[in-house]
């Protein structure tokens, strides 16, 4: 199951199973190879047999310079805000909301405006 649910980010590396077969607990370590030109996925549906579907969120470590506003690694955000900026003029609530999908599913204690 592990390595079906790493599949879905890339090629699985290795699977931390020091603990033996079974996950114990509520994360796992898998190391992926994957495309860092793409978004990062933060979650997946997983259907498990005794339990039903599941929601499975991943979280990411050691990784690059990340964009929040598009979800890629390789810029900060604050190249994507200054594009944004220059193409669209100052951040208004709705262009704020269609350009943070990578926060989907955070609750936040600061208003980013």
């Amino acid at each position: 199951m592990t390595i079906a649910v790493g599949a879905t980010l890339g090629k699985v590396l290795w699977v931390d199973n020091r603990d033996g077969d079974d996950c114990v607990g509520r994360f796992i370590c898998i190391r992926v190879h994957f495309d860092v030109d793409l978004p990062s996925i933060r979650q997946t549906p997983v259907t498990f047999l005794e339990i039903g579907e599941r929601l499975i969120e991943f979280k990411y470590e050691y990784l690059s310079e990340y964009c929040f506003a598009c979800g890629r690694l390789g810029h900060s955000t604050q190249v994507c805000v200054k594009a944004h900026e220059e193409v669209h003029g100052r951040f208004t609530v709705p262009s704020l909301n269609q350009f943070t999908t990578a926060f989907m599913g955070l609750e936040a204690d600061t208003n980013l405006l």
